[in-house]
């Protein structure tokens, strides 16, 4: 049904290739993601432990978010520099890249690393000292935090990748990321490894930097022109870089800052023990709506973006049909598999299996569903150019919700970690009712 919208059948092959691609990869990705999670729990021990372990983990990936917009204005120039041959001058934009993202990760590491060291984590996460010494919280977080910094700067050649239209080999390497750590969960699950979290940290910043590293060494061997050197260092084309993507950076600041901080805030608000329950729900659901960004985005971006060069207003009410056709059917699987979760959950997690709260399961599924419209909207007007619109609608959304969270903490009749759920979802309603107003003006 889905082809039959399409006009020209080798725009439409290109698209649906561009998807299948990355469809294998990224869900094979978020598979071993959700294979993952009773492995986790059952090498951590206790749901606190191991939801300690998601949480401490939540906060410091945060490092990777900072880097200012270098990697979506890397990706940018560096493409169309690519395609034309220019290979000087697409050096100069990768040594200017590397050499700013590590001006950055230094100075992200010397502010993390100070308030790793002055901040009560134990008081912040509701961590009992009995579970998890200060120094170990620490010393974890410091291995953390240092590893991260050096991903920083070897995910670089993520978006050298991307704009080589390599896209399937930088999918690669997350998930080679992904099976390398979960072997070592898996391997040692049941050894008495003395301060696992200390460990645990080492295997973690390994497994995500050699895939890293390794690539990196390899491309630019084969790739010498393009080899970054000091000399070709240029402050003006790293501002430049900055600039293009400096309004990405800022809405995906919001989109994070709405997201990814879950765990973190029902670790605090609540216990680990309820950031353990939370991913249980989450990661069922995440990994369906997570299609949505990861796998249906770029390639129906891309279409958009070149039909509205072209004024095609036709081609891009036709692809905005199908990015919002696409949504309705995934979220027809959330709601299938919100229906099926008890079965789900006694497959997958087996002894550590909770009694499904059928609430949870309707405040998942609404979140599914505002989330994925949401989306789908955003990546309309992302190939439409119209980034200001969202930046001030997410950036509010974003501020709204600590205050949100404290309104439900204080006076909900639901005592519940579940909270935070639901006000994720009234985050992203602006976005749903107001983005497509910009977009209808658009086509107009």
């Amino acid at each position: 049904m889905i082809r039959k919208l399409f006009n020209s059948h080798s725009e439409g092959t290109s698209v649906f290739r561009n998807i299948n691609v990355s469809l294998i990869v990224k869900s094979l990705s978020m598979v071993i993601g959700i294979v993952s999670v009773p492995i986790y729990r059952s090498f951590f021990g206790t749901e606190d432990m191991y939801g300690l372990w998601m949480a401490i983990v939540s906060i410091l990936t945060w490092i990777l978010f900072f880097d200012l917009g270098f990697g979506s204005g890397l990706r940018s120039k560096l493409g169309p520099l690519l395609d034309m041959g220019d290979k000087k001058k697409s050096k100069v934009m990768i040594t200017s890249t590397y050499m700013g993202t590590l001006f950055v990760s230094i100075f992200l590491f010397i502010v993390s690393i100070s308030l790793i060291w002055s901040l009560d984590f134990n008081s912040i996460l509701n961590v009992p000292e009995g579970i998890l010494t200060p120094n170990e919280i620490k010393v974890s977080m410091s291995i953390l935090s240092f590893g991260l910094c050096i991903e920083f700067v070897l995910k670089n050649i993520s978006f050298i990748l991307y704009a080589q239209r390599r896209s399937g080999l930088a999918a690669l390497l997350t998930l080679a990321s992904t099976i390398s750590l979960l072997s070592y969960f898996l391997i040692f699950q049941d050894s008495q490894i003395e301060s696992k979290f200390i460990v645990s940290s080492i295997v973690y910043v390994t497994t995500v930097n050699v895939p890293l590293l390794f690539t990196t060494l390899i491309i630019f061997h084969r790739n010498k022109e393009l080899r970054p050197k000091i000399e070709f260092f240029s402050l003006d084309d790293m501002k430049s870089i900055m600039s293009i993507g400096i309004v990405f950076f800022l809405i995906q600041m919001g989109f994070l800052f709405i997201t990814q901080t879950d765990g973190v805030l029902i670790t605090s608000f609540y216990s680990p023990a309820s950031n353990a329950e939370y991913t249980y729900y989450s990661k069922i659901f995440v990994f369906f709506v997570g299609l949505m960004g990861s796998v249906v985005q770029q390639p129906i971006w891309s279409v958009i973006a070149l039909a509205k060069k072209n004024n095609d207003v036709g081609k891009i009410r036709k692809y905005s049909k199908i990015t919002l056709f696409i949504a309705i059917g995934i979220f027809v699987i959330c709601v299938i598999a919100g229906l099926s979760m008890q079965f789900i959950f006694n497959l997958w997690l087996g002894q550590f299996a909770p009694q499904v709260n059928y609430f949870y399961i309707g405040v998942f599924v609404l979140n599914s569903f505002v989330f994925l419209i949401a989306n789908s909207f955003v990546i309309i007007g992302n190939g439409l150019g119209l980034l200001k619109p969202q930046l001030w609608i997410i950036l509010s959304s974003a501020l709204l919700k600590i205050p949100l969270i404290l309104l439900l903490y204080y006076f909900s009749p639901v005592e519940t970690w579940i909270n935070i759920t639901i006000v994720n979802s009234v985050c992203y309603i602006p976005l749903m009712c107001i983005l497509p107003l910009y977009i209808r003006k658009e086509l107009k």
